[in-house]
């Protein structure tokens, strides 16, 4: 791999750039740190998958991509569900050299298939499933719609396609580095329309950087996610910075809303990333209090305006990730309107 599969000095992880990087620095640095999904349909031990587990996991998917002849420069659609695979097959398909498209996991097949179209990809991959998604079907609906698109790649039980990634191979030895720097991309549905774009993994490291040093996370502490891992913030929220800080990861998958309460309760205080479109429901839940959240993350787009909410939370902890067009990010310290509910005021 480009990054190496040298034992990692404790500051690698501030020195990385890119997920890849990450993952590899991360699992050499804290090899028992465990990264968590919510409420998918899988078994524990996926839900409990290790950093150095799913780093080598990253390995094997980057073999079974290139033993498969895709090639180096092609651009690949994965269908970014909240589990550990999932980031695995990303970092994997970056390692195989691959054009990595990040999707949302619950686009349906047309529109995976416009999405397809649109970056040019020539192969599509994801979970078999996910919660009550049969997303194997989807992608091989799409699939039959681009004739340019000649791989279908699955992963988790009973994956069965054109590339089962999970197949064993014959020789699980580090895969050589890729000579191409691979593009990761992002898509955002924009009046119904599929737009490729690209994202800078440098600046979302930044970005997350930047959100470690005002939410003061603590190595072991836990980011819960409420953002799609399809996305450019949720990439920050729910890849760059659990990686980049040593932070167990907590991710909202679909129709597990109770499930994500008890983790989340479970993990106090939090660090949580929440659309802001959530946020007043969120505070009318009792949920944006210290005892659970040691900071929030609104995530909204350039220029949106973030409602007033009850909370009880530190405003200094409190910041608003914006994501403009073309996938940029900025993350800005949070002003409450005059007229705001909540406040640590408002705690008592």
């Amino acid at each position: 791999m480009s990054d190496g599969p040298r034992p990692a000095l404790p500051d690698e992880r501030e020195r990385a750039v890119t997920l890849s990087q990450l993952l590899r620095a991360g699992g050499a640095a804290r090899p028992d740190a465990i990264f968590a999904r919510i409420g998918s349909n899988g078994g524990e031990a996926a839900a409990a998958l290790r950093v150095a587990a799913i780093d080598a996991l990253a390995d094997h998917y980057c073999a079974r991509f290139r033993d498969a002849g895709v090639g180096e420069g092609e651009r690949i659609v994965i269908l970014g569900a909240p589990e550990p695979r999932a980031l695995a097959a990303l970092v994997g398909a970056l390692r195989a050299g691959l054009n990595v498209v990040l999707a949302p996991a619950a686009l349906d097949a047309g529109a995976i298939a416009d999405a397809a179209r649109r970056c040019n990809a020539t192969a599509l991959a994801g979970p078999t499933e996910f919660a009550s998604l049969r997303l194997g079907e989807r992608l091989f609906e799409a699939a039959a719609k681009v004739d340019e698109v000649s791989l279908v790649a699955l992963y988790g039980e009973g994956a069965a396609g054109a590339l089962a990634l999970d197949a064993p191979q014959e020789e699980e030895a580090t895969p050589p580095a890729s000579p191409v720097d691979p593009e990761l991309l992002t898509i955002d549905v924009l009046d119904a329309v599929s737009v490729c774009a690209p994202l800078s993994q440098s600046q979302a490291a930044d970005i997350a950087r930047a959100f470690l040093a005002r939410a003061g996370l603590c190595p072991g502490q836990a980011i819960a996610s409420m953002i799609s891992l399809g996305s450019a913030a949720g990439l920050v929220g729910g890849a760059f910075a659990p990686l980049i800080g040593g932070a167990h990861v907590v991710w909202q998958a679909p129709f597990a809303a109770l499930r994500f309460v008890e983790a989340l309760d479970a993990s106090a205080p939090a660090h949580l990333f929440a659309p802001a479109s959530a946020v007043e429901a969120l505070g009318a839940a009792g949920l944006l209090t210290p005892q659970r959240l040691a900071s929030l993350t609104l995530v909204a787009a350039a220029g949106a305006k973030i409602p007033a909410f009850p909370h009880q939370l530190d405003l200094a902890r409190v910041c608003v990730l914006r994501v403009g067009a073309g996938a940029d990010l900025r993350l800005d310290a949070f002003e409450a309107p005059p007229d705001a509910a909540g406040g640590p005021a408002a705690a008592g």
